[in-house]
């Protein structure tokens, strides 16, 4: 059957998206960390713009870039979510629940 076998394939590309965004939610947090340590802000306008304007330019569809556009919104605005979360639940040690 053609149609279960790339919905199988659709699975799998799932899977991969998955891991991927934890990935970079993981990486995302080191940063967090990192910018804390240094005293510089979590939120920075012009990576923000940057990583927008880069994904508009690398889609090849058939995704529609204002869609593409408003998922990575949602994405950069659940990273944000995300990393001062784990901030706030790690001490300045870096080590969970020390406040």
């Amino acid at each position: 059957m053609e149609v279960i076998r790339r919905r199988r394939r659709i699975d799998a590309a799932d899977r991969e998206l998955v891991r991927l965004l934890n990935k970079r939610m993981r990486l995302s947090i080191e940063i967090g960390h990192l910018k804390r340590e240094r005293g510089i802000p979590l939120f920075d306008r012009k990576r923000e713009r940057d990583i927008l304007r880069r994904v508009h330019t690398v889609n090849g569809g058939p995704l529609d870039s204002r869609a593409l556009r408003g998922f990575y919104a949602w994405l950069l605005g659940e990273s944000r979510r995300i990393t001062r979360r784990e901030l706030r639940s790690r001490g300045a040690s870096g080590r969970k629940g020390t406040r």
